[in-house]
């Protein structure tokens, strides 16, 4: 596994079946993109996509959500921010069973689909839904394979046919105020767009408390623990799964098995197409006479389908935001001037 805007297969910061590097992915997104810093041809400085450079967040901080959709999400209470897009590639390996080797080409069918889900500090909910898949550890992540597009400028979701490996595209959205005024300007833009009272600047420690219990201070506050959440400590969990469904790879998502070998005699047509149906078979004289497809189904049940028996492997990862102008940024923490204090304890957080 590896997130970067690139993949490069001999990376220090592969891991497989549990075991990572210890070293956390430093990741940086540059707003001018003419920096003499930024490199493009560096797979830890995240690029833009010419289709896509710049868009929305939208933030609902009464309910806790967020979306990168370009369209307004349906629903009240949504508030928008403008932002630049930046994309973080997470490529998903797989490697070859020494019995089933596939040959470039065909390697897609290495890895039948992957669960997965990235988390970060300031997102502990997971209500950013990131890169082309569910983007939840306990759901299956797969699409049509005859649909497969392996072009990362212009797919969230695909697969190399000559090496297996999985891309999954998550946009990296940086909030143009951020970028151009620090974390001030975000922050005003925020509390301007929920109607807050004005900052008491100058104000007893109490009196800056109880600005901030609020309800639009709060919301603002919570609209920008979600806007930057992208910017504080991440991490990338996945899981391998050697099983599908017939609305990914109906021509290869089932196993069939003969008398112990793993395909049908070559007379047997189809061959592994998919069965939607083929649990619900009963063997008798005309469907199974043998009931060589009841033992075959009984053995499924007992086949490994998970990598490491289901525990994901984890790669930790930072995104640092060099803004225009400034100090870097990183997430996880209150905006400008926060007072800590009781006040946390009424946080919609």
């Amino acid at each position: 596994m590896t997130p970067s805007s690139a993949y490069d297969d001999i990376t220090a910061d592969n891991c497989y079946d549990g075991s990572c590097s210890d070293t956390t992915a430093e990741l940086e997104v540059f707003a001018n993109l003419g920096n003499p810093n930024y490199d493009p041809t560096n797979p830890n400085h995240l690029g833009q996509r010419a289709s896509s450079t710049n868009g929305p967040i939208w933030v609902n901080a009464s309910a806790g959500t967020i979306s990168l959709n370009t369209v307004q999400p349906p629903g009240d209470n949504w508030k928008q921010v403008v932002a630049q897009y930046y994309y973080m590639m997470v490529y998903l390996h797989g490697k070859d069973h020494p019995r089933e080797y596939w040959a470039p080409g065909k390697a897609e069918r290495r890895i039948k689909a992957w669960r997965y889900q990235i988390d970060y500090a300031g997102d502990q909910g997971n209500a950013l839904a990131d890169g082309g898949g569910r983007d939840n550890i306990n759901l299956l992540t797969g699409f049509d394979i005859n649909l497969n597009n392996p072009d990362p400028q212009s797919s969230d979701l695909f697969i190399d046919p000559d090496t297996g490996v999985w891309g999954v595209a998550v946009k990296v959205a940086a909030p143009f105020s951020l970028m151009t005024a620090g974390p001030a300007g975000l922050w005003q833009e925020l509390r301007t767009a929920y109607g807050a009272a004005a900052f008491p600047s100058g104000g007893t420690p109490e009196e800056i408390l109880a600005w901030q219990a609020t309800q639009p201070v709060q919301l603002a506050y919570r609209a920008w623990r979600l806007v930057t959440a992208q910017f504080s400590p991440g991490e990338v969990r996945a899981v391998a799964v050697d099983q599908s469904t017939c609305a990914f790879r109906f021509d290869t998502a089932a196993y069939h098995y003969y008398f112990g070998t793993r395909e049908p005699s070559p007379n047997r047509n189809p061959r592994r197409t998919c069965n939607p149906n083929a649990n619900d078979i009963a063997p008798d004289e005309d469907v199974d006479p043998t009931g060589v497809i009841e033992a075959g189904l009984k053995y499924l049940t007992n086949y490994a389908a998970y990598s490491n028996q289901q525990v994901p492997v984890v790669k930790e990862f930072q995104i640092t935001l060099h803004p225009f102008s400034g100090n870097d940024f990183i997430g996880g923490g209150d905006p400008p001037n926060w007072v800590s204090g009781k006040s946390r304890g009424l946080s919609l957080r």
